[in-house]
This record gives structure tokens, C-alpha cells and sequence, in this order.
């Protein structure tokens, strides 16, 4: 063999594993774009699904605290709750209709247990929205206890049916996807602390009056 052939063989060897490199390399970008494109499209589900959570929390805690208030509730609180519900429902309708264009699959047992508990939410607005026209003494104590579990639930079934789907688009890898799960944790601790505001929002004003000292709403 002559140092011609020898030259051509090595300069083609050097070509073939130069585009082979080229090669990997495109792959890994056309795949690491997809990745980033699908982690996008999840986090404007996420940012939909955390915004809905949040506007039924205010709705929660602002209902609860007018519903054991000892006046009828003033148009002014009535607006707000209404814009809540309305803010809320809509975002969350909003989530449900770009998570099949997204490709995301659907959980059957999530959604039928989203939609169980937010009818049971719907009954439960409907009492309130009576009830707050009325002083406290006519009140239907049993719907002051109702309230704030049934809105909790949606918040909880939503917030599971959204992971549910935004899961399927976190890469480990991709930064979007790790945002997303620390504002999902974080959005997790914010619900649990808005649970202990609206519990304590529901304390009677009497035994308020009485919590000048630790364990004194206990012994009350």
C-alpha cells in the first residue's frame, strides 16, 4: 500500500468519525430542544393549575372568615369572593383544555375525583351565597363545618390531577423541570399554612378574646 492510499485512509477514517460526532451531536440537541419545549408547555399548565389553587384558597379562607362573622356579609366581600371563584375556576378550566395539546394522557380516576368533589363544592357555594345574607344566629351551623373541607378537597384533587400530568413532562435534567417541582413544593406549604389561617380565621371572637396566653383556647 502506497503513503497515498495510506493518507486516503486515514483522512476518510478521520471524516467518518468526524460525522458521527456531528451526528451525536445534532441528536442531543434535537433532543434536549424537545425536552425544553415539552418542560415549557408544562409549566404554562403548572402556572394555570397553581394560580386556580391559590385564588380557592383566598376563596376559602375570605368565605370562612365572612361566614362566621355576626353580620351579613357586605357587597364588597360578596364582589370579591365571586371574582375568586370566577379567577379560579377559570384557570383551572384553562389547565384542562392545553393538557391534551400538550400530548399529556389523561388519569381517569383523578379526573372523575376532581369533578366529584368540585360538584360537591358547587352545592356548598350555593348554601354559602344564601347564607351569607343572613346574620350568624340564622346561619346553618352545619354548612360552617362543611365549608372548609369540601373547597379543600377540590384544591387537593387539582392539584393531584395536575401532577398527574406535569409530571409526564419533568426532565431531571432540564431547569424548567426543577423550577417546576420547587414551586409545586412550595405551593404544597403555602396550602397548609393558608388550612391553619382559615381554621383560625373560624375561632369564635369570644374565644379570640380569651387567647391572651399560651393553651388558653384550650382550656376554653
Amino acid at each position: 500500500m502506497t503513503i497515498k492510499k495510506i493518507l486516503f485512509a486515514i483522512l476518510g477514517s478521520l471524516g467518518l468519525v468526524l460525522l458521527l460526532a456531528l451526528t451525536i451531536i445534532l441528536f442531543s440537541s434535537v433532543t434536549r430542544l424537545h425536552e425544553a419545549t415539552t418542560a415549557k408547555q408544562s409549566n404554562q399548565i403548572t402556572d394555570l393549575t397553581l394560580s386556580s389553587a391559590w385564588a380557592w384558597a383566598q376563596e376559602r379562607g375570605l368565605t370562612n372568615l365572612e361566614l362566621n362573622a355576626p353580620r351579613p356579609a357586605s357587597p364588597t366581600a360578596l364582589a370579591r369572593i365571586r371574582s375568586l371563584r370566577a379567577k379560579a375556576d377559570g384557570d383551572f378550566r384553562r389547565a384542562l383544555a392545553l393538557m391534551p395539546k400538550r400530548g399529556l394522557r389523561a388519569d381517569p380516576v383523578q379526573h372523575i375525583g376532581f369533578e366529584s368533589a368540585f360538584v360537591h363544592l358547587e352545592v356548598s357555594r350555593a348554601r354559602v351565597d344564601q347564607d351569607l345574607g343572613l346574620p350568624v344566629e340564622q346561619r346553618d351551623p352545619a354548612l360552617r363545618r362543611d365549608w372548609f373541607p369540601s373547597i379543600s378537597a377540590v384544591i387537593e384533587r387539582s392539584q393531584m390531577f395536575a401532577l398527574h400530568y406535569t409530571s409526564q413532562a419533568l426532565i431531571a435534567t432540564s431547569t424548567i423541570s426543577k423550577e417546576s417541582i420547587a414551586r409545586r413544593n412550595l405551593s404544597l406549604m403555602s396550602e397548609y399554612a393558608g388550612r391553619e389561617r382559615g381554621l383560625m380565621g373560624a375561632i369564635p371572637p369570644h374565644l379570640k378574646d380569651r387567647a391572651g396566653s399560651p393553651g388558653a383556647l384550650a382550656k376554653g
